[in-house]
């Protein structure tokens, strides 16, 4: 196999969307919300996690996410490690 290095920060950022997409879905299932329930995501941390929340629309779509903001309010928490990083986020029903 033959790799471009420049394909590997964009493999790196759909591997993260993909592990936070997982960790959010069983966030919602722990949280007990229906599979048809709309929820807002805030988040808190820094580095890569973070980057890729704020950038990459494809989490929001597939866990149903209509609002994303920096910041923790009421609702289910959780401290994720990530890679390395850690970020924690929380979901609540809209």
């Amino acid at each position: 196999l033959h790799y471009s290095l420049h394909s590997f920060p964009t493999r790196r950022s759909s591997d993260l969307a993909r592990e936070l997409t997982s960790k959010i879905q069983t966030m919602r299932k722990e949280a007990g919300f229906e599979v048809v329930d709309h929820i807002k995501i805030g988040y808190k941390g820094a580095g890569k996690c973070v980057e890729v929340l704020k950038a990459d629309k494809s989490i929001c779509d597939g866990v149903l996410c209509d609002a994303l903001t920096e910041g923790l309010f009421d609702g289910y928490s959780k401290e994720l490690d990530i890679n390395g990083e850690s970020v924690t986020i929380v979901v609540a029903k809209v």
